[in-house]
Formats: C-alpha cells, sequence, structure tokens
C-alpha cells in the first residue's frame, strides 16, 4: 500500500470522548495500532452489562489530519451491514411475516417471495428456485465469487452487458444475476456472498411492505433502544455524506462507475454504488450503535441477528463481524461469558487482511483483566439515563427551564437526572444552559429538525454578564443559516 500522510507522534494523536481510567489499556491499545499501521482515524464503544462504558474517537477525520475524529462520526460499516440485515429478517420470522425456509425467487409458480425477471427471460440455472432464505442468511445460496467474481460489485460490466447506463441499480443487477448460472447446490456449501445478502434487503422490502431503512429503523433499531438517525444509508461521493462521516482514505484509484469513460477516482469515491450495497455493506453508523445493537442481536454465525434473548444454541459463545471496503474496516463483536460487546471502525483498511479483527485477542485480553467494570458512561443533556440525546430529553431541558428548580422538576418528573440540563455548573437549568444543550444535541448527531424544538426562553435575572451572554447566543441563532 502507498504510505499515507506522516502520522503525528502518539503523544499528539487526539482522543476524543470521556476517560476511562479502567479501560486506559484500551486507549494505549489503539495509540500504539494507529500509529504503527499508519491509520488516520477510529472510533471504538464498548457496553458492559447492556450499558456503554466507553466511547472514544482516536486520530483524524480529515485527509489533511487536522479535524480530530469525534467518537459521534458515522462510518461506513462494510459488512457489518450484514448482521443488520440479518436481523430485520429474523424480525420477520419472529413475527411471521416470513419463514426461514422459504423460497427466496417466485420460479415456475413455486411461491418463493421474490419476482425477479432474468435478463432476456432466459433462467441462468433452475437450481435457483431452490434457494431459501435461511440459506442466504448462512452464505449458502450457490454463489462463489472465487470462482465467477462478485456480481454485487461489477456495475460496469452488468451495464454494458444490459445495454444500460451504470450503474445499473438493484432492480437490474438482480435481473442479471438471475441471468447467470451459479456455482454449487444451494445448502450445500457455503461461500462468503455479498449478493445473498442483496438478495435478503429486497426480501425485508417485499415482506414487511416497507422500505429497508423504515423497516430496520423501526423493527431493528428501535428494539435496541438506538435512536434511527445512528445508522444510516451511506452514499457514493464524499459531498453527499453525512457531515459526521469522516474522510475515507485509501491510496488507490479505479473507474468512476457513474462516469466509466471519465477520469479515476479515489476508489471510495465512486469505484462502487454504495447506495445499491445498502443491504449487504452500504450502512453507516456509529461505533456506539453498533455495540450497543450487538447487546440486542446476535452479530454472526449460523443465527445471525437472531435476538440474543432468544439465542440458546451456546450457552458461553463469542461472535463477531467483520466488514471491509476501500476506506473502511470495522468490527462488531459481543461476548457472552463476561456480557461485554464492542464495536471498532476505521476511516481506512490495509491491503491484506483486518486491523480490527487484528485487534481481537488483545481487547478480549484487556477486557478479561479487568477486575471490577467501570460505571455506565452519563452523558451531558441526557435526562433519562438512557445513554442517548433524543426528543425525550429535549422537552424535559424545556420542562427544567420553565419549572426554575430542581424541586419542581423533581416532583413532576422523578427519575430524571435535572442537572444534565446544568451546562454552566450553577445548579440552575435556565436560559444560560441553551447553549451548552444545543451543542450537546449537535455533538451527539441528532437531527437539526429535532434541534431546532429547543426553546429561545424568556429572558431570567442574570446579572449584567449572564444577560450579554443571552443576548450573544440569541443573536448567534438569529444570524445562523438555515439547517
Amino acid at each position: 500500500m502507498a504510505a499515507l500522510a506522516a502520522q503525528p507522534a502518539l503523544a499528539d494523536l487526539p482522543l476524543s470522548g470521556t476517560y476511562v481510567p479502567e479501560l486506559s489499556a484500551v486507549d494505549l491499545l489503539m495509540q500504539n495500532s494507529m500509529g504503527v499501521w499508519n491509520i488516520p482515524g477510529a472510533t471504538l464503544a464498548i457496553t458492559h452489562g447492556g450499558s456503554v462504558i466507553y466511547d472514544r474517537g482516536f486520530g483524524y477525520s480529515d485527509a489533511a489530519l487536522s479535524v480530530p475524529m469525534q467518537e459521534t462520526a458515522q462510518m461506513r460499516l462494510a459488512s457489518v451491514s450484514k448482521p443488520i440485515t440479518a436481523s430485520a429478517i429474523q424480525q420477520l420470522a419472529k413475527d411471521g411475516r416470513l419463514g426461514l425456509d422459504d423460497r427466496v425467487f417466485n420460479i415456475n409458480g413455486n411461491g418463493g417471495i421474490l419476482n425477479v425477471s432474468p435478463y432476456n427471460g432466459t433462467l441462468g440455472d433452475a437450481r435457483l428456485a431452490d434457494i431459501t432464505v435461511r440459506e442466504l442468511l448462512q452464505h449458502k445460496g450457490g454463489w462463489n465469487r472465487d470462482t465467477a467474481g462478485d456480481l454485487a460489485f461489477r456495475d460496469v460490466q452488468i451495464a454494458s452487458a444490459m445495454g444500460l447506463k451504470s450503474p445499473p441499480g438493484i432492480g437490474a443487477t438482480a435481473s442479471y444475476i438471475l441471468s447467470q448460472p451459479l456455482q454449487f447446490q444451494p445448502g450445500t456449501s457455503s461461500a462468503y456472498s455479498n449478493i445473498g445478502y442483496m438478495f435478503l434487503g429486497m426480501v425485508v422490502e417485499a415482506r414487511s411492505g416497507q422500505g429497508y431503512e423504515s423497516y430496520v429503523d423501526s423493527h431493528v433499531l428501535a428494539h435496541a433502544g438506538i435512536p434511527a438517525w445512528e445508522v444510516d444509508a451511506g452514499r457514493t461521493f464524499a459531498a453527499d455524506q453525512s457531515s459526521r462521516e469522516p474522510s475515507y482514505s485509501s491510496p488507490y484509484k479505479s473507474p468512476n462507475v457513474f462516469d466509466p469513460s471519465g477520469p479515476y477516482v479515489s476508489n471510495p469515491y465512486g469505484s462502487w454504488d454504495q447506495e445499491k450495497a445498502l443491504a449487504f455493506g452500504g450502512l453507516v453508523g456509529s461505533a456506539k450503535a453498533i455495540a450497543l445493537l450487538a447487546v440486542d442481536r446476535i452479530a454472526a454465525g449460523p443465527e445471525i441477528g437472531t435476538l440474543r434473548a432468544d439465542y440458546t444454541t451456546y450457552k458461553d459463545y463469542g461472535w463477531y463481524h467483520t466488514g471491509s471496503l476501500d476506506g473502511t474496516d470495522t468490527l462488531m463483536l459481543q461476548a457472552s461469558w463476561k456480557d461485554w460487546t464492542y464495536s471498532i471502525l476505521f476511516n481506512q483498511r490495509p491491503g491484506n487482511g483486518s486491523y480490527s479483527e487484528s485487534l481481537v485477542n488483545s481487547m478480549q485480553s484487556i477486557l478479561e483483566g479487568i477486575g471490577k467494570w467501570p460505571a455506565a458512561l452519563t452523558y451531558a443533556g441526557d435526562f433519562t439515563g438512557d445513554q442517548w440525546l433524543k426528543s425525550d430529553d429535549i422537552k424535559l431541558f424545556k420542562d427544567a427551564v420553565a419549572l426554575g428548580s430542581s424541586s419542581a422538576f423533581g416532583l413532576a418528573h422523578p427519575g430524571a437526572r435535572y442537572l444534565a440540563g446544568d451546562f454552566d455548573g450553577n445548579g440552575i437549568v435556565n436560559g444560560l444552559d441553551v447553549a451548552g444543550f444545543t451543542g450537546a444535541l449537535e455533538h451527539a448527531g441528532v437531527p437539526a429538525a429535532l434541534i431546532s424544538q429547543v426553546p429561545e426562553p424568556a429572558p431570567v435575572s442574570l446579572g449584567v454578564a449572564g444577560a450579554l451572554l443571552l443576548i450573544f447566543w440569541s443573536r448567534r441563532r438569529t444570524n445562523e443559516a438555515p439547517r
């Protein structure tokens, strides 16, 4: 791999998020590894007992190595998107909306789920009619990318064969794949398959009657207590990325699938159709969200996506799923015997292997060696104590300002954390805390539409300095561009 910009000395690598003394060894492991591997940026979140105990960003989020990586950053998940798709399938099965042994393709009236017509009307392999949902989950659908290439990423080739503009999109890609032969009898062997998970995403939409993202938000993320905006669809080009995403680092260039005859592009930005990859490698998310999803769902293996509460196959188990696209290296891991999970996201991948997978043994050694686990992290602005900033926290902040005292707030909202809204440390939640609360919401990635609900409170008796600060903040809010 070609050398990147010089990595700053370890002492200069910025860290974001809360320092946890009991897990200082994780800080050191990440800093040393990133220095050795010359990685620009990363995020890592750890849970224990179902709560987040560690949530940090490392290094830099921009190509110039000048903007620190925030712990709240969203990154491309690559194949860590697959446990999310599997979770959607398992939830549909749990709710009785499909059977895992249902046939995937409706061929010759066999009752399959998807009505996909093969390109040119000719089925590429009669065995396509036999493929089941379970076989796709377990990578046993009959496709082998090692011998036939990965048609999930052959956008230019497929578009050319079909006489279409590149990229052809998911519908045309599906049609083309059904016109091609399988490499083995479904169910008799296993070969890692992006194609299979692409079709599983289509199954989610067909059986739920919702868009893929909508169903994941309402039936996978919501069940795990994760806000919908923490996992989202990725975008192909940097200009369309979420403001929370970093720059993805790669020394390689390739043809742009959206303009194959035009200039080459940096691999992470146009050498594949990120939007089409949604169900098998196209999502973005935060390390915190993925670590918490691993609390709720099985991350890998034959029962990938199953609710952990329903999983009984192995009493003591450890599952992890990795992801890798040029510019991205990711991991989602759970270990039942110590009741911990974690997620690591890097904005670069190695030429061979996996950065995140290389850290599994070291991370296990650190976590297994903990005598007393650190307490759950608290987040400024989190009135409910669920470790997220959401619409309920905005409502509680409004009430705290309106009620004017901790005693009145406590009577109205027993159990809520009044001081979560006290950003200036004076023991009172009032107009002076609006700036801090709004900043916390923005840092957490709360959508602008929700942040706009934070009130402009009536002036309070603040003294001269306080009044001037409130006037400044009011003018700042007024002069901001629309969000």
